[in-house]
């Protein structure tokens, strides 16, 4: 049996997307580091000195690693640099050149064909930005923090601290597959996360070029590398609070706060893309770029039993709420909407159907079906967004349930919504709730689909991230800042568009059951039908 016609399409395409990296200065001449915001005096008490500025740290190698004594001392400062200008920031990121090999790694050019929010772009026709911008987003962020810090604390922070937070910063998503989160849902029994594979791509990425990092790794060490990947996803913290880490001691505890932020969830990941998908969706929100100064300027490093942590002031408390609050606002309007959660359920629908016949050439040209690509590096970077495009025009015959899903998406006839039951805190049981409708409609139950959808500040319903964070007093003290988090849990009810028709369901009825079940239950919600009669239809803009 010959190639598949899906898997010439998805190789001939990767040489075209290697030569479509472009730069808005590609000089490569040294320039000023970019501006950074300083503080003035720092009131919290003077800390113990830890290392000298851009000392590689050694005491925490263990006796099997490699020593890196003997590496070159990195300073940003004298790097040279290009510049790829940014939307967001409306300026020009400025990248060391050491790192371009990364940049112009397979793995890395992969991310301009994968949308930072899927299909989201079906609802919000500006939502096109992709991965590949908001990892040179998170990178700047994150360049922008600590140039400022280290500035104030260069006792604190080396240049190659920077250097190590910054390459995790750009490499924190690559591990994203087609249609971003999406596909992480598809085939759950894969036990395939994002951050997982992009440690695994960095390690890919770093074995692929042996010649091209060579100036890198004149900074590096193997401890570095490994500092690299526990930025990009930590490991679970000790129970008994003992400190795990292997690529930085505990002084260097904060360094973990940047990329992914398993304390409180404030990170460099989550400003990039508030600020990112906000302004490419038109979406208002409060966190802003004076906000994000504000806090770079504001934050400060403290150290309490040899252990640091980032602390802010407290005048940027309301700065920081704000981002989690948007965090929210952007997950009940935007991502979770109920229109994006139709569309992501019939494409999660057609790539199990089409993930036994869809191949993918791997190693050595072995052909891998698409719903095992994520145990073969070398499949899984030939997939992006295009794989919908390349399912939709094969002549596969195994591909055509898959197909008539796709093409239902692409006239729009997707699962209508019914209502939307809304909750404090998690009181339904999916089992009892379905139960209850098959009781009372027997022949439409079968044919309802539930989604929940919790909406909080980033740690889970009922968990303030606000109560995480120290704020620095004008005394010098450091103090929480907790409120009540108005967390909520919402349960969306849709009608399977492929087993009825929108016309042959009494949607009034669904919804007298839903809170029929709330009260006799007594469930406190507020159940609020989202289909529209006949007769409203005619003089209202529905959802795109």
């Amino acid at each position: 049996m010959g190639l598949p016609i899906s898997c010439l399409r998805i190789s001939d395409i990767d040489s075209c997307r290697q030569s479509c990296y472009c730069i808005a200065d590609d000089t490569m001449t040294k320039r000023p580091p970019p501006p950074s915001i300083t503080a003035g005096g720092n009131p919290l008490a003077k800390m113990k000195r830890s290392c000298s500025p851009d000392t590689v740290i050694t005491s925490y190698m263990k006796p099997n690693q490699p020593s890196a004594i003997n590496l070159s001392t990195y300073n940003p400062d004298d790097e040279p640099t290009f510049g790829i200008n940014d939307l967001v920031y409306d300026k020009s990121i400025d990248v060391p050149t050491i790192l371009k090999p990364l940049l112009d790694s397979t793995a890395f050019q992969r991310l301009r064909g994968i949308k930072q929010l899927g299909p989201t772009e079906l609802l919000y026709p500006g939502a096109t930005h992709t991965r590949f911008a908001h990892c040179l987003g998170t990178f700047y962020v994150a360049s922008s923090f600590l140039s400022a810090l280290r500035k104030r604390y260069p006792d604190k922070i080396s240049g190659v601290d920077q250097l190590c937070v910054c390459i995790a910063a750009l490499y924190h998503d690559i591990g994203h597959g087609p249609l971003s989160h999406l596909f992480e849902h598809v085939w759950e029994q894969n036990h395939y996360h994002h951050e997982d594979m992009s440690i695994r791509l960095f390690d890919h990425v770093m074995d692929e070029l042996k010649r091209e990092k060579a100036p890198l790794m004149e900074y590096l060490s193997e401890v570095d590398l490994e500092f690299i990947r526990e930025a990009i996803r930590p490991p679970k913290s000790d129970p008994n609070g003992n400190w795990i880490m292997k690529g930085r001691p505990e002084e260097k505890a904060f360094l973990y706060e940047f990329v992914n932020n398993t304390k409180s969830g404030l990170d460099v990941d989550k400003m990039d893309y508030i600020l990112r998908d906000s302004k490419h969706c038109n979406f208002g929100t409060r966190f802003q770029l004076s906000a994000l100064d504000r806090i770079i300027k504001h934050t400060y490093i403290n150290e309490q039993n040899g252990r640091t942590e980032l602390q802010f002031h407290s005048k940027v408390s309301s700065d920081i709420r704000a981002l989690y609050e948007d965090r929210e606002r952007l997950h009940q309007c935007v991502y979770r909407h109920r229109t994006v959660i139709a569309v992501e359920y019939e494409l999660q629908e057609a790539l199990r159907l089409a993930g036994p016949h869809f191949m993918v050439p791997g190693k050595d040209g072995t052909l891998v079906a698409l719903k095992d690509a994520t145990k073969d590096v070398e499949a899984f970077l030939k997939l992006d967004d295009y794989i919908i495009t390349m399912i939709s025009n094969s002549p596969n015959p195994a591909l055509k349930p898959a197909i008539e899903v796709l093409n239902r998406i692409r006239k729009r006839q997707l699962m209508p919504s019914v209502a939307v039951i809304k909750l404090t805190r998690n009181e339904i049981n999916e089992r009892d709730l379905r139960r209850y409708l098959e009781e009372r409609l027997p022949s439409i139950a079968a044919k309802c689909r539930f989604i929940a959808c919790s909406f909080h500040g980033g740690l889970g319903v009922g968990n303030d991230p606000m109560s995480r964070i120290k704020f620095i007093c004008r005394n010098g003290e450091a103090q929480i800042t907790a409120n009540e988090w108005q967390h909520s849990v919402w349960w969306y009810v849709f009608i399977d568009y492929a087993t009825s028709k929108e016309s042959d369901v009494d949607f009034e009825s669904i919804t007298n059951v839903l809170k029929s079940f709330c009260k006799t239950k007594n469930i406190k919600a507020a159940v609020s039908p989202l289909y529209k009669r006949n007769e409203d239809i005619e003089n209202d803009n529905p959802d795109f």
